[in-house]
């Protein structure tokens, strides 16, 4: 059986691979009491973050730059004990995160900040007085922030901000007077926005002008109340959406200009397609669908039509989408709860056989409980139980082994909060002194391996191989020197003497199995590692 490798671009060190260090960074609510961190954003080189402060139960913004002395309390909005800030989450626009937050005088408003105390400022009072204009749904679209605000002459409408009070201004009152449109899950294309009125689940469009923002149809329910799943393919947007005159329910629809029309019509008995989770990965659109018998399960659309990909769980539904359903690297990585593995992480090329366990990490019928994908550079983490407590995990890649990333001792690391700052990752961890907490695991050195030095390098190709590997030593790499295969426990599987700059290793297959390794090349006192994967 033939073997490939394909050569990660990423240098790593070998204790990556079993854990990294952490150490808490901050203790921001002292004692053994959490500080409730949300809402972790990058902006710039600093995060930023909802936190509760020690000795004091509002929750406000807090930054950091991944070290102790530069994590802080960046601007108390409000003084209340009660409510504090009251931030939602942050969206970049600009360089610097806008987010909704309430002073205690001008009610939720939005807010914007560049992580310095002085540029922490309300951007405007769109509703004057206390009851604010309950900003939501932002997106960044045509050089402006898009979202959706209250004014008592217009009600909830939308509008947009390039960021100063005097460019914050009502897009379109699409529903004249005092009654509201109430826009909801914002979606940016090429040539405008889509959304839905959380009033009447109507179709919406605009392209940024007040002639161009409309009603694009009222025969529709779009979202169900829940999510509308927008998402462009092929140029068209496709989203869920009930035609109560059709008798189909809620099925499959897609826009394209001032066309709106019903892609599918699976029914069974009172079963509805449903289609849910939609999105985009490898050229294809995959979604959660539901058809008798086969209950909820993945399916697909692409050139061919739309099909059911796989039956995961054939005695009921496939459980998919518990924890993350996201596109990685050109797949779809998602979960899946069948009895047998119960809930962990899958992926899919939109193939019955490429569909499949990427590994039954708390093996049997017990689950991982897989939640909050992260995708931090060319790497996806996440949260997952092993058996042994929840800690964050990472995937390389969609076709090899999910690698333990965090170990907390006498705790765990669980949820979405995690942020890369240069070679710093922050995150939320807990332990039984502390609480739940800030976190952060430092990579070291140059490229993140010890004892590297950049007059040595190497190159392995073809990319791919079958059951050939050559190992040329680059620049001025000195021979001989020794060329090392790990895997990732860190067990030597292969050792060979390089004599010459071009070493030419064979019968891979009878060497090493399909999984992830490290190639070492030491010529004493330097060294150097790549990661490479090898596939069936």
């Amino acid at each position: 059986m033939k073997k490939i490798f394909v050569l990660s671009i990423m240098m790593i060190p070998f204790f990556c691979l079993a854990g990294q260090q952490a150490e808490l960074l901050k203790n921001i609510n002292y004692g053994s009491a959490s500080s409730n961190i949300a809402h972790m954003t990058k902006c710039g080189e600093k995060v930023l973050f909802k936190a509760i402060n020690s000795g004091n139960t509002n929750s406000e913004l807090w930054v950091t730059d991944g070290t102790a002395e530069g994590t802080y309390l960046l601007k108390e909005i409000n003084p209340s004990t009660v409510t504090g800030g009251d931030i939602d989450q942050m969206t970049i626009f600009n360089n610097e995160a806008y987010f909704r937050a309430n002073d205690g005088t001008h009610g939720a408003e939005l807010w914007k900040t560049n992580g310095t105390a002085e540029g922490t400022v309300m951007v405007k009072d769109i509703s004057p007085g206390s009851h604010g204009s309950q900003p939501g749904y932002p997106v960044v679209w045509n050089n402006n922030l898009y979202f959706r605000a209250f004014h008592p002459d217009y009600g909830t409408e939308l509008w947009r901000t390039g960021g100063t009070a005097e460019s914050t201004q009502l897009v379109a009152d699409i529903t004249p007077g005092a009654a509201s449109t109430n826009p909801g899950y914002l979606y940016t294309t090429s040539c405008g926005i889509y959304f839905n009125g959380l009033n009447n689940l109507f179709l919406y469009f605009s392209d940024g002008t007040s002639s161009g923002s409309f009603l694009l149809s009222d025969k529709i329910s779009v979202g169900q109340l829940d999510n509308a799943f927008f998402t462009e393919y092929k140029n068209e947007v496709y989203f869920r959406a009930v035609d109560a005159t059709s008798g189909t329910g809620s099925q499959l629809w897609k826009t394209s200009g001032n066309t709106v029309t019903r892609v599918t019509g699976i029914v069974s008995g009172t079963t509805q397609f449903n289609p849910r989770y939609l999105t985009l990965a490898g050229g294809k659109l995959f979604m959660v669908g539901e058809q008798e018998p086969y209950g909820r399960e993945l399916w697909v659309l692409d050139d061919s039509g739309i099909r059911m990909v796989k039956d995961i769980n054939p005695d009921g539904h496939g459980g998919l989408a518990g924890g993350f359903f996201t596109e990685f690297k050109g797949k779809l990585v998602f979960t899946a709860n069948p009895p047998a593995s119960g809930q962990e992480v899958w992926v899919s090329d939109g193939t019955t056989n490429g569909t499949k366990i990427i590994k039954d990490l708390n093996p049997g019928q017990a689950s991982s409980f897989a939640i909050s994908p992260v995708i931090i550079g060319d790497t996806l983490y996440y949260s997952a139980d092993d058996g042994t407590g929840g800690e964050l995990w990472r995937l390389v890649s969609p076709d090899t082994q999910p690698e333990k990333f965090t170990d907390i001792p006498n705790g765990g690391a669980w949820g979405p909060e995690i942020c890369g700052i240069n070679k710093t990752f922050v995150f939320t961890a807990s332990d039984v002194i502390n609480g739940n907490e800030l976190w952060k695991i430092t990579l070291s050195g140059s490229t993140d391996i010890p004892g590297v030095t950049e007059n040595l390098s190497f190159r392995i190709f073809p990319n791919p191989a079958t059951d050939h590997l050559t190992v040329e030593l680059c620049g001025i790499g000195r021979t001989p020197a020794a060329i090392s295969i790990y895997d990732i426990s860190g067990r030597k599987v292969y050792e060979c003497m390089a004599n010459e700059s071009v070493v030419s290793i064979n019968n891979l297959s009878a060497l090493i199995d399909p999984g992830l390794y490290i190639v070492k090349i030491s010529d004493k006192p330097a060294a150097a590692s790549v990661r490479i994967i090898v596939e069936k």
